[in-house]
């Protein structure tokens, strides 16, 4: 239900913890604990991974030669230098690197 959840919304920038808490029906510390349990990330963690995983596909097959910036507003991220730092933290290499291979 949390991936259908995420997957659902993972575009909405306004998207995070509390609007999934409210569509899980869970209080933030339980779906804290489960997500943790489930995955070892916290929430918003988890939320941020998979759209950076949703915009590593999105740049590996790169339908229409989308640039980084529309990427990373297609995910749900609202700042491009945001993006590319969280990007880079979890891949090891920016996405304009990534984008190159």
């Amino acid at each position: 239900r949390l991936m259908e959840i995420t997957e659902r919304n993972y575009t909405d920038a306004g998207f995070g913890v509390t609007e999934l808490c409210e569509a899980m029906g869970m209080s933030r510390a339980v779906l804290s604990k489960k997500v943790n349990a489930a995955v070892g990330l916290s929430t918003n963690q988890f939320i941020r991974n998979y759209r950076l995983d949703v915009a590593r596909k999105l740049i590996t097959k790169n339908p229409g030669g989308r640039n980084i910036t529309e990427i990373a507003f297609s995910v749900g991220f609202n700042d491009p230098k945001y993006f590319t730092r969280c990007f880079t933290k979890l891949y090891g290499v920016s996405p304009s690197a990534y984008m190159a291979k």
